[in-house]
C-alpha cells in the first residue's frame, strides 16, 4: 500500500465531507489515534480498516489507495470560492478516465466539432462582442438556424463531442466546471443539486 497516496486521499475526502477526524474514527468502528495515525501516514491500516473508513466517507476503495489523479485545464463556474475543489477535480478525472476508456474499447469516440472555433477563439481572447461571435459561429457549426431553440442542450453537447457530466454536490455555489480536451475532455459538469433550478443547470452546460 501507498501510505503517501492513503494520507493525501484520506484528508482530502474528509475535508469535502466536514467531517473530523474523530467522527471517521466513531463511524468507522476505530480509535481517533489509530485513525489520526493512518491519516499522517504513520501506520498502514487492514484492508477490512480501510473498506470501513471509505464507507463512512462516501468513497470506493481505489480513490483511496491510488495517487489522486490531476487534471490542469479546469474552468470552475462558481458564486464564490468552493470549500473542496480538490475533490470534485479527483472524482471528475476518474469520471473522465473511466468515459475516455469506455469510449476506446468501443470504438465509439465522438470527435469534438467546434475544435477550429475554439482553438480561434483561443488566439483572440479580446476580440470585441466575442460571445456574440461565438455563439453564431457555434450554430453554425452545429447547423443550428440563428433562432432555433435548443430543446436538449446536453444531446447536443453530446453530439458535438463534448462529454456531460450530471454531478450532484449539495452546494448552490458551484454550478459545474469545464475540462480542456488536452485533459481528456473537452467535458462539461453540471451540479444537479436538486436544489439548484433546472434553468440554472442548462444555463451551467
Amino acid at each position: 500500500m501507498d501510505e503517501h497516496a492513503i494520507s493525501s486521499n484520506l484528508r482530502r475526502a474528509r475535508s469535502a465531507r466536514r467531517m473530523t477526524q474523530k467522527a471517521v474514527a466513531g463511524k468507522a468502528g476505530i480509535s481517533p489515534q489509530a485513525y489520526r495515525n493512518i491519516e499522517q501516514g504513520k501506520s498502514v491500516p487492514r484492508v477490512s480498516t480501510l473498506l470501513g473508513i471509505a464507507e463512512v466517507l462516501g468513497v470506493k476503495m481505489p480513490e483511496l489507495l491510488a495517487p489522486a489523479p490531476r487534471l490542469s485545464a479546469v474552468r470552475f463556474r462558481a458564486r464564490k470560492k468552493i470549500r473542496s475543489p480538490e475533490q470534485i477535480v479527483v472524482e471528475v478525472a476518474n469520471w473522465l478516465h473511466g468515459y475516455n476508456e469506455l469510449e476506446e474499447l468501443l470504438g465509439r469516440s465522438v470527435p469534438f466539432a467546434l475544435a477550429e472555433l475554439a482553438d480561434e477563439l483561443e488566439a483572440n481572447p479580446d476580440g470585441a462582442n466575442l460571445a456574440e461571435i461565438a455563439a453564431a459561429r457555434a450554430r453554425e457549426e452545429l447547423k443550428l438556424t440563428e433562432r432555433e431553440p435548443i430543446r436538449d442542450i446536453c444531446g447536443l453537447l453530446g453530439s458535438a463531442g463534448v462529454k456531460v457530466y450530471p454531478y450532484e454536490l449539495a452546494s448552490d455555489s458551484f454550478c459545474g466546471l469545464s475540462v480542456a480536451p488536452q485533459y481528456g475532455g473537452p467535458a462539461v459538469v453540471v451540479n444537479v443539486w436538486d436544489k439548484i433550478s433546472g434553468e440554472r443547470w442548462i444555463f451551467s452546460a
